[in-house]
């Protein structure tokens, strides 16, 4: 029986995979036989009113799917309810267009697939579902809730009606009330508006029709709705229900998609996704939206709730579903319970083995025993010997812990004394700035009144006196520069280094011009840094390279970047008057100078403001040359991630990158 439901669901595979290309072999025919060739594609239609009034609805619906896809004839073909069933149980329809509970059963049967749902047009509202409505007279005190309608006359639309009976009929099913069993009795009018009327009128005490239905005939002046009672409309469920979908009618029952266009198992998958797009793209000023009075068409709705009540009430393709017997557990799971059977089985049999594995541990837990016994004299003499190990370790912890404690407490003075240091630098360095600017101010004052009273020598001294106080000045800022570089931290931000380059230039741009330095920036990247730090290092080494220059060349500098694992490396080039190999490590250290200060102006402490900030981003910096006269070329790595040191914040002179002492 499996091999036979195997093949057969392998033929059935076959024939639907050859369908598209037998459909695709007839639509790339010649020309001449184009769609005169193509058999009229049949959309069957539940006909409730009649067919002449199916086709007045739904006529344009077939013109304005022909048009949208031309080369295709589409038939109308209304049917009843035991039509629709037999037209595609025999393939000789591609696409229905039915109810939601007809739906499901095609659905169950014959492998209906939906492909959109109607979007319907109720009371100028565009709605995707629908539900019931449970009511009764306003002035019957006797009927408030779901639970009085029993042994009362109740009145629906039709049997098969899943707004008009079925979702009512669900609702009271789960209010424990049977309706052949617990009413009075049970009327089908027919039509939503003969059991408002039969209501209103006293003909029966409860009654159930479409929701909607009584806001229309409101609308039209045929009721009132004060003089009608809407049951289990408080419900929980029914509440969520039409909080969710934002439903604007008043409801008893919960709420089911509206009606769906469903493609048949024999459609052709292109022309029902064609089909497909032609319906969402609709209008609701389309002439077959307005004829069928809908807004257009939706993505597919989920049925699942729908299955779920003709389940529940065992209607439709349920209606045969009966309680699973034993027998028929057997013949359908055979293969399950042969191998549980056999699993069984075989667990009875270890099990029995276990036991005689058991036994056998019982004896060897005995020799177990035995051996343990003589065991334990030697486990003693060990654990002696670990105790007295124990406690030489413990020594060594206890030297240990001391030796810690005792480096912490170091680490902690130096840091302190650094910071004393780096206080009192600070402190010295701004507080000298006072009596220099005196002296400086003095002197400058003795001149201008008493300057012709002053012989050479005279003359000589208070210019010694000035250029002494004008160099103390200018090392007091640059060591105060110093000191204030990586006094706090300051968060980096991406920076353009090019960017930075040309504003250091900028601020460079005097020197530049009188030198006629020629700077050629490469490639350059963008790093995470702090913005005035990286401007301050590319002034001071394009500053360094411009003032130590050759006389009879002129500057030219070239400036790079590289990228490297992990970060990028930056070299600063120039042609001037380059540096001995064995002092390329002394001039990144404070107040180090190459040359006398008659040669080269300056303090000495630019590039150690340099090695600070390239050290405080995490980075590395040297320099290389290849002697007098040879250039030499300043290199700095720059890490991806900058991490968490120190970042410099401003300061008021940048000192000056120097090369001499």
């Amino acid at each position: 029986m499996v091999f036979a439901r195997s093949f057969f669901f392998l033929l059935c595979v076959s024939v639907l995979l050859t369908l598209p290309s037998r459909a695709a072999d007839v639509a790339s025919g010649d020309d001449g036989l184009a769609s005169s060739c193509l058999p009229p594609v049949r959309i069957a239609v539940l006909a409730k009113r009649g067919g002449e009034r199916c086709r007045k609805q739904w006529g344009a619906l077939a013109a304005y799917l022909e048009n949208r896809l031309p080369g295709y004839s589409f038939e109308l073909v209304p049917l009843d309810f035991d039509g629709v069933m037999r037209e595609v149980a025999a393939d000789r329809v591609d696409f229905v267009l039915t109810n939601p509970a007809m739906y499901v059963n095609l659905e169950y049967e014959y492998g209906a697939s939906r492909m959109v749902t109607m979007l319907n047009l109720r009371q100028g509202l565009a709605v995707s579902h629908f539900g019931g409505v449970i009511f009764c007279r306003a002035d019957r005190d006797d009927i408030k809730s779901l639970k009085d309608v029993a042994g009362k006359m109740f009145m629906a639309v039709d049997p098969s009606s899943l707004g008009g009976w079925l979702m009512a009929k669900r609702e009271l099913d789960d209010a424990g009330i049977k309706p052949f069993r617990h009413l009075l009795a049970l009327f089908f009018a027919g039509t939503h508006d003969r059991v408002v009327e039969a209501v209103k009128n006293g003909e029966v005490d409860v009654g159930t029709v479409r929701t909607d239905t009584l806001e229309r005939m409101a609308a039209e002046g045929r009721i009132s709705l004060a003089d009608f009672r809407v049951l289990n409309s408080d419900n929980p469920v029914v509440v969520a229900d039409r909080r969710e979908h934002r439903f604007p009618f008043v409801s008893s029952t919960r709420l089911y998609p509206e009606w769906p266009f469903a493609r048949t198992r024999v459609a052709d998958p292109e022309l029902a996704r064609q089909v497909t797009i032609a319906l969402l793209q609709m209008d609701s000023k389309e002439e077959a939206a307005r004829v069928a009075s809908i807004s257009g068409w939706v993505s597919p709705l989920d049925y699942q709730s729908v299955h779920n009540c003709m389940r529940q009430l065992r209607e439709g393709v349920y209606r045969h579903v009966k309680k699973v017997l034993p027998l028929d557990v057997a013949r359908q799971y055979w293969f399950i319970i042969l191998v549980t059977v056999v699993l069984v089985v075989g667990l009875a049999i270890l099990t029995i083995s276990t036991v005689n594995l058991n036994l056998e541990l019982s004896r060897s837990r005995e020799e177990l025993s035995r051996a343990r016994d003589s065991l334990e004299e030697r486990v003693e003499e060990r654990t002696r010997s670990l105790h007295e190990l124990n406690e030489k370790l413990r020594e060594e912890v206890k030297q240990h812990a001391n030796a810690r404690r005792e480096l912490a407490a170091y680490a902690a003075e130096l840091n302190r004394s650094n910071a004393e240091l780096q206080q009192f630098a600070y402190v010295a360095s701004h507080d000298l700035q006072e009596p220099l600017r005196m002296i400086a101010s003095y002197v400058q004052l003795l001149v201008r009144r008493y300057g012709d009273r002053f012989d050479d020598e005279g003359r000589e001294f208070v210019g010694y006196i000035v250029d002494g106080t004008g160099r103390m000045q200018s090392l007091i800022r640059d060591l105060l520069a110093y000191s204030r570089v990586g006094s706090r931290p300051v968060h980096p931000t991406p920076c353009v280094v090019s960017e930075i380059i040309a504003i250091a230039m900028r601020d460079l741009r005097a020197s530049i011009a009188e030198s006629g330095a020629e700077v050629i920036v490469g490639d350059m990247p963008t790093v995470v840094a702090d913005h005035t730090r990286m401007r301050q290092l590319f002034m001071n080494l394009i500053g360094n390279a411009i003032k130590f220059r050759r006389k009879e060349a002129r500057p030219r500098i070239e400036i790079s970047a590289e990228r490297q694992e992990g970060g990028w490396l930056f070299a600063v080039s120039d042609n001037g008057i380059g540096i001995e190999r064995e002092s390329c490590g002394r001039v990144f250290e404070i107040f180090q100078r190459l040359h006398s200060r008659e040669a080269y102006e300056g303090t000495g402490i630019g590039l150690a403001i340099c090695r600070k900030i390239v050290e405080s981003h995490n980075g590395r910096i040297w320099c290389e040359s290849g002697g007098e006269g040879r250039g030499a070329t300043f290199f700095f790595t720059l890490p991806d991630r900058p991490g968490s040191g120190l970042y410099m914040e401003e300061v008021n002179g940048y000192g000056d990158a120097e090369r001499c002492c």
